[in-house]
């Protein structure tokens, strides 16, 4: 793409919207989204694959289901792992998050407040990151599966009694 930025042939218009997407692939936040989205999508796609069979049936489903809450809530602990991770693997990304080249804004204080920066509490731009996007992410996914894997156990109770049954009826 930077071969294509660099022609003269090409129209200025589509040089600089190809920059601007050159400088969106090369931030940490998006090495970061990438790899933590190919993990889970690998994962994700694995249950999939197996619920769709034949075979499967809805207790089963479920614990699948369950399976992949415990895999989302495991996730929530690999912030660092997935971040050393986009940085070691993909060497052209910046190194660091784009919320650290911005100008640190102040706060206005009101007379009531204390002066003294010792009360500021300051997170780093990773930890802005974990808590803004990474860990809302991982809490969407949770509660969505939590919601799936509730009607699958709803239907799963339904219907339990046709499994006794067939299990009778192969003995």
């Amino acid at each position: 793409m930077k071969d294509f930025v660099a022609n003269d042939d090409v129209p200025e218009s589509m040089r600089s919207e190809a920059n601007g997407l050159i400088d969106g692939l090369e931030k940490l936040e998006t090495g970061f989204v990438a790899k933590m989205w190919n993990r889970i999508l690998i994962r994700f796609n694995k249950v999939s694959l197996t619920l769709q069979k034949e075979s499967v049936d809805l207790l089963t489903a479920t614990s699948l289901l369950e399976s992949l809450e415990e895999f989302t809530e495991k996730m929530r602990e690999k912030f660092d792992e997935i971040e050393d991770d986009s940085k070691n693997t993909m060497p052209c990304t910046n190194q660091h998050y784009q919320h650290e080249e911005k100008r640190q804004r102040k706060r206005k204080r009101y007379i009531a407040e204390s002066k003294s920066p010792d009360e500021e509490v300051t997170e780093s731009s990773g930890q802005m990151f974990s808590v803004q996007t990474f860990t809302l992410i991982i809490d969407k996914l949770k509660t969505c599966l939590a919601q799936r894997k509730e009607a699958y156990r709803g239907h799963a109770d339904d219907f339990a009694f046709l499994k006794c049954f067939s299990d009778q009826n192969k003995a």
